[in-house]
């Protein structure tokens, strides 16, 4: 402590500190005002002297810091190269890769082997403190009896007394410094390993098979990032413990015989009997850890995809411390089996055959992408190929249409070329660098600007050019912060239509030679959807490759070779003109599309007229099937409200200042049986100290001084007492084991039960802020604690305050003055018409936001079908969600016939409304899971929702029928599938209020009029329905 406080106080003050640095480095400090920024910042640990390293000085700085403010991200250096991912991954990954490319694959002993060699210089530093520690903590037991007979006059020479005092001295010096940097050292060993294994699954995670990604959930690779691989980064804080056992109960022997003599053979005899007990223990704990690893695989898939899916769920309503530790260390060393193996079976895992795409130098060939005879299955073991006969040439600067009905295999086609359908046999050959969209759009949280970047350097000229092209420039000037607006977790601040056209710009600013779009224009209305087929495909991309899905026909006519797909073959190609005389499958698909307009065009509106409209002073009504409304003048809609800095929707986490309160442990102590358990287990560990203090007080009192003092008891009543003494204390150990552990099992069950509810429970806009990386990792890392850690922590500083007052009280019998040293609800009713009035209605995402709709006055007559349309981030999904309360009010009323929803329970109103939303959902399970969750419908009444949905021959081709699998998100099934599932799921339901979000986005033109035939066929029912489109 004296060398550490020299240290921290004898620090130069010209010497380079992370303090100093912003005012005296002008190049690593504030730039303009800025902050500080990490990345000029190294550790103080790598440029310390060895005096700072031994005294931990180096650490002053950051210390002095946090002593005068709260220490934020900029104020902790970066790690040196040695301790960042980026210099110990690479020496850990040729090692791993050199052992995958071996027939076996990744065993667990080839992973710690592995392990072991990336970090084996500080495993032997880490080895030789353990040893040093070790050493010196034996000195004082060693010279004890030397120093005793010292004191009784019995002095060998004249300064044994001084060498004693320094021996001691200098031995709980070296122990003490010692320790503390093997502590540092292991915990540096740990981070490294944890980096490793974390980077490793992670990059694992990327290159999985489709097979291998479905047998794994996202929630299972969550689990093995965070749980094991920090268990494995712990073990290094034990993984000296078993020669260090060997080491300390040699040298307790050793000066067990110089006191002793041939009895301390006993002693060794007892140790290796609580030694081999630990043996099955150790097997039985194996076990269980695998149980409990599975569960917590369950917990985080089930959180995770509740938490990825939560607004349909929503919209649904549906001694010495090596021998003291000794357990602890055969625990330990069992869960880090145990997370090695899950963690090597992981990595075992078929990644994407890396044979399936030929690719050839850029600039090489005049063919861009070139498909022969390519036969292409998601399943492998299948009898039926996914795609088959493929054959395909596509020269640079081509455009390219696939079109096709739902199911036919467009998106696989896509996926082979991207490399990522497995391959049955042919070849693929690819040229050039290559840009794919995806059919859902994928947004990342951070600024619309690096969302489009994605990592490039900004190029301005390019970059605007790209923002005009995706039509986003309009978009930007409503935005507070234009392109600096944050998108949260799912881009619920963006419409549908703008998370697209980002995408879009994302891909276009990469620059890329070859570019696939998957149906990017269905989620855009028709005139967004012209303007980026215009500036995009036939401006920016005109002298790229181009294949692009399309469902409409519109966009086939400027392609330069047209795709027909059917049951996963290519049927027809060629060009518009040529195939629309074949009169083959091109022809039925144009077919469908006029007939879909046509139909559209000669919807019956006399109904309208016929039902009775309410005339009234104010009121909106409805003339000629049209919706008419009164807009609040006084709003402006252009106008963006001034927010200020914080008028983002995702804000910085909130982190709690100070101390920890007694409130925060009280609630913990009596979250289980109101406390109960935790006196208990106190007064336990009560009893096991007086057994303790008892049996030890009882061998000082019994045993006799020399051999020619007569003992005060016999023999057989000393040993039988002091037996007794030793069951009392073993049973007590046992009873306060069981209890702590069960009282951190009720605690922990508990507290995520109760979690779950609230964020469950939480409003919609707390997910739209919160990214869900948080929410998970309160899920799995510090739940984890919770269950793992925090009880056993508790529990020790409890046990040691008893024990410290036990050995006090024992120290005052002796001596009084050591005490100078301690002295400082209401129910809905049936909507039987389904009128909606909307009155002044004002919304925002969040308080600090400006507002999305801004007094929006109008009534939707009950059994009509109203069409709401605007252009992309006009507010149309914005009013639906309202309706649902996902999003509350501001300001103004939603009233459903007579009934004001704000005034009623979130349930109540939401299982009596239904909706399609705009991005299809599906759930790991089945068909009929998805369906029917709450199991209120039959099969048959399935099997009808099924043919209605044109889904019906596609299920019973399925082994299981009703019953086949639906794997996670719903990824075994088309996305144009997926929405026709959500359909029938709504038409299951039968509501009176049913919701449509742009439903016939993801679907052909065929499937889109036979959604408004199912639509006329309910509405003819003889409930009367809403339609919201």
């Amino acid at each position: 402590m004296f060398l550490s406080i020299v240290g921290f106080f004898g620090t130069n003050e010209g010497e380079d500190t992370l303090l100093e640095e912003a005012l005296l480095n002008g190049n690593s400090g504030v730039s303009n005002g800025g902050e500080l920024k990490r990345s000029d910042t190294i550790t103080p640990y790598s440029n310390a002297s060895i005096f700072s390293i031994i005294t931990f000085s180096w650490m002053g700085p950051l210390i002095a810091a946090g002593n005068k403010k709260t220490l934020d991200l900029e104020d902790v250096p970066q790690l040196d190269s040695s301790d960042s991912v980026v210099g110990v991954f690479p020496k850990f990954r040729s090692r791993i890769e050199s052992v995958d490319s071996e027939e076996s694959g990744v065993t667990t002993l080839k992973l710690v082997k592995a392990l072991f060699f990336s970090t084996w210089k500080d495993i032997l530093l880490t080895g030789l403190f353990a040893l040093m520690c070790t050493v010196a903590t034996y000195v004082g037991p060693y010279l004890i009896d030397t120093f005793v007979q010292y004191l009784d006059g019995q002095r060998e020479f004249k300064s044994e007394g001084y060498l004693l005092v320094i021996a001691f001295f200098v031995a709980k010096l070296v122990e003490c410094l010692s320790q503390r940097h093997w502590f540092f050292k292991v915990q540096q060993v740990g981070l490294r390993l944890r980096a490793v294994l974390v980077t490793m699954i992670y990059n694992k995670s990327l290159n999985l098979s489709c097979r291998s990604k479905q047998l794994h959930t996202s929630g299972e690779i969550i689990n093995l990032m965070t749980v094991d691989a920090e268990r494995v980064g712990d073990f290094s804080w034990c993984m000296h413990d078993p020669w260090m056992v060997a080491l300390q109960v040699s040298l307790a022997l050793l000066i067990l015989y110089k006191n002793l003599g041939l009895a301390t053979i006993v002693a060794f005899g007892a140790t290796i009997l609580v030694m081999l007990a630990n043996i099955p223990l150790a097997k039985m704990l194996e076990k269980f850890q695998d149980k409990l690893m599975e569960s917590k695989d369950r917990r985080m898939k089930t959180t995770s995809e509740i938490l990825r899916n939560i607004k349909i769920l929503k919209l649904q309503g549906i001694l010495q411390d090596p021998i003291y530790y000794l357990p602890d260390t055969i625990s330990m060393i069992a869960q880090t089996k145990v997370s090695l193996d899950r963690i090597a079976a992981f990595l075992r895992l078929d990644d994407l055959q890396p044979d399936v795409l030929q690719k050839l130098q850029r600039g090489s060939s005049d063919t861009a992408i070139e498909i022969v005879e390519g036969n292409f299955s998601w399943h492998l073991s299948s009898s039926t190929a996914t795609l088959r006969d493929i054959n395909l040439k596509v020269l640079h600067g081509m455009r390219v249409a696939v079109c096709g009905t739902v199911g036919s295999g467009k998106s696989s086609l896509l996926s082979c070329i991207l490399g990522e359908l497995p391959k049955i046999s042919g070849t693929i050959k690819l040229c050039g660098t290559k840009a794919y969209v995806a059919q859902s759009p994928w947004i990342q949280s951070g600024t619309i600007e690096e969302n489009i970047l994605f990592g490039k350097k900004m190029d301005k000229e390019r970059y605007d050019r790209v923002l005009e092209a995706c039509a986003l420039k309009k978009d930007l000037e409503i935005l507070s912060f234009g392109d600096q607006t944050v998108i949260g977790e799912r881009g619920i601040n963006l419409s549908g239509g703008q998370k697209q056209r980002i995408q879009i710009a994302r891909a276009l600013y990469q620059d890329a030679d070859i570019y696939l779009f998957d149906d990017p224009f269905s989620a855009v209305d028709a005139h967004t959807g012209s303007h980026l087929f215009k500036e995009v495909l036939l401006g920016i991309l005109s002298s790229k490759t181009v294949i692009y899905v399309t469902h409409q026909v519109e966009f086939l006519p400027a392609a330069d070779l047209i795709l027909v797909m059917k049951n996963g073959r290519i049927a027809q190609d060629g060009k518009y003109n040529d195939m629309l005389d074949s009169g083959t499958d091109f022809m039925e698909l144009v077919g469908a599309h006029k007939k879909a307009l046509s139909a559209l065009d000669t919807v019956d509106v006399g109904s309208v007229s016929e039902k009775g409209i309410g005339e009234g002073d104010g009121a909106v009504g409805c003339a000629n099937g049209k919706v008419q409304k009164k807009e609040n003048q006084g709003n402006d809609i252009g106008k963006v409200d001034n927010t200020g800095a914080k008028g983002q929707l995702v804000q910085d986490e909130e982190r709690e200042k100070g101390k920890v309160g007694f409130s925060v442990y009280w609630k913990y102590i009596t979250a289980a049986y109101g406390g109960a358990l935790v006196a208990l287990t106190l007064l336990a560990h009560i009893l096991f100290q007086i057994f303790q203090i008892g049996s030890n007080y009882w061998m000082a009192w019994a045993s006799p001084v020399s051999e020619d003092v007569t003992p005060p008891v016999e023999s057989f009543t000393l040993i039988i007492v002091y037996f007794a003494l030793a069951i009392g204390s073993a049973f007590s150990i046992l009873a306060r084991a069981m209890l702590l552990n069960i009282a951190g099992y009720k605690t922990a069950t508990h507290f995520f039960k109760k979690m779950h509810f609230c964020i469950f429970r939480a409003s919609m806009s707390f997910f739209d802020s919160t990214r869900s990386g948080r929410i998970l990792n309160r899920a799995s890392t510090d739940q984890s604690a919770v269950d793992m850690q925090i009880p056993y922590k508790i529990g020790e500083f409890a046990f040691s305050i008893i024990q410290l007052l036990g050995t006090i009280a024992v120290m005052s019998r002796v001596s009084w003055q050591i005490f100078i040293i301690f002295i400082p609800v209401i129910a809905a009713g049936i909507w039987y018409q389904g009128e909606v009035d909307i009155i002044d209605l004002k919304v925002r995402y969040a308080p600090h936001l400006p507002l999305v709709l801004r007094g929006l006055t109008c009534t939707f007559l009950g059994g009509l079908k109203t069409g709401i349309v605007g252009r992309t981030g006009s507010g149309k999904s914005t009013l639906i969600q309202t309706l649902f309360r996902i999003v509350e009010p501001a300001a103004g009323q939603i009233i459903v016939d007579g009934v004001n929803i704000s005034s009623i329970g979130l349930h109540d109103l939401r299982s009596r409304l239904s909706i399609i939303p705009q991005d299809p959902t599906m759930f790991e399970g089945t068909i009929r899971s998805n369906l029917d969750p709450l199991e209120e419908s039959t099969d048959q009444q399935i099997r009808e929702v099924l043919d209605k949905c044109q889904l019906g021959d596609e299920v019973r081709l399925k082994e299981g029928m009703l019953y086949s699998t639906v794997s996670e998100n719903g990824d075994n099934w088309s996305m144009g599938q997926r929405q026709l599932v959500c359909l029938g799921r709504v038409l299951l339901k039968k509501r009176l209020i049913e919701e449509y979000d742009s439903p016939s986005k993801l679907l052909e033109h065929h499937s889109s009029s036979f959604a408004q035939l199912v639509a006329e066929y309910t509405m003819r029912s003889d409930l009367s329905k809403e339609k919201l489109d």
